[in-house]
């Protein structure tokens, strides 16, 4: 395995800036997951260290040297893809085998990477049947058996799970995660899903127009977030955000604010006044949406709470608990 470091590396397609002059380093052996909305970059991140796409400026380093001038094929990476990319006329076997097989491996060395990939991922009795006759979550197993059986130095994800439903969504998060601590390999995984991030990644990077937005642990980027986006886009419900002046806590502060709180971090009782609009019930919690004048905030409540639409009540949220931007740049404020 090995570290990865990008520095400044651009791409733009036409006069969209997709890449924007991103520094990024990435340690030997840590799972580092790019996140951000659909169009921001990370995908073609992705494609740029694999060398699927050609940088306009900038540099790709994996294991202290630079990867620009190499054919994918030579940069030692491999890419699980959206969409597994599975050849249908082929059995387990050989779509596992099949990067082996181009390299000229040796017929037996062949053979026994290949079942020890798929004995790792569990489908080893799965090898002589075709894509066709597999589950989505059977074929993401091969797909990822074939990234594991070349044995690279960085392991590259693009939204590997997007296409399973929510249960095995869940079932391969813990299996990628996993593997990730078997193996010790330096893994890069893209998605748009904060649960996905927060639960795999050992750093998270926060991605928006092509920029990187904060790099850090999971509780570091949800508890601090750098800028008015990070704090809106991690989260579920996301962090809710009003003017300084529209709260009964802009004084310290002035007009040029904005005040964030956590839906999980507000309770009842307090001097931001407001009426409820909607509830949601969602078994382990309740979410209730409150219009605080021309404001709407939500608040994540305990079941039983007996709030109902048009009811008055007050907001609360500890000091402690409040988070501060500039009105104008986004960014965090002391």
């Amino acid at each position: 395995m090995a570290a990865l470091e990008l520095r400044r590396l651009s791409k733009s397609f036409g006069d969209h800036q997709v890449v924007d002059a991103i520094d990024l380093q990435v340690t030997d052996g840590e799972f580092l997951v790019l996140v951000g909305a659909s169009g921001c970059g990370k995908s073609t991140i992705l494609r740029l260290i694999a060398g699927l796409e050609k940088a306009d400026a900038g540099d790709v380093r994996i294991g202290g040297h630079s990867v620009l001038d190499r054919d994918p094929g030579d940069r030692d990476v491999a890419m699980v893809f959206q969409n597994y990319a599975l050849y249908p006329h082929m059995t387990v076997r050989r779509n596992i085998a099949f990067p082996l097989r181009m390299a000229r491996m040796p017929r037996e060395q062949v053979r026994a990477r290949s079942e020890e990939a798929a004995a790792m991922l569990g489908i080893g009795e799965l090898l002589e049947r075709k894509p066709s006759q597999l589950s989505g979550g059977q074929q993401q197993r091969v797909a990822l058996a074939r990234a594991l059986v070349r044995r690279p130095q960085v392991f590259l994800f693009d939204e590997p799970l997007s296409n399973v439903d929510a249960r095995l969504r869940a079932e391969m998060r813990a299996e990628l995660a996993r593997l990730h601590q078997r193996l010790g390999a330096t893994m890069i995984y893209v998605t748009h899903d904060q649960v996905e991030a927060m639960t795999l990644g050992d750093r998270i990077a926060v991605l928006h127009q092509g920029r990187v937005q904060q790099v850090g642990t999971p509780l570091e980027v949800y508890n601090c977030p750098a800028n008015s986006f990070v704090a809106a886009f991690l989260g579920s419900p996301p962090m809710n955000l009003l003017p300084a002046a529209a709260t009964p806590w802009a004084d310290p502060l002035g007009a040029n604010a904005v005040i964030g709180f956590r839906p999980q971090q507000a309770r009842l009782g307090g001097s931001l006044q407001g009426r409820v609009e909607l509830v949601e019930e969602l078994g382990s919690e309740s979410l209730v949406h409150v219009r605080c004048g021309d404001h709407a905030v939500v608040l994540s409540l305990t079941p039983g709470h007996g709030l109902g639409p048009g009811e008055p009540v007050g907001v609360a949220v500890e000091a402690p608990h409040l988070h501060h931007f500039d009105r104008d740049s986004g960014v965090r404020l002391p």
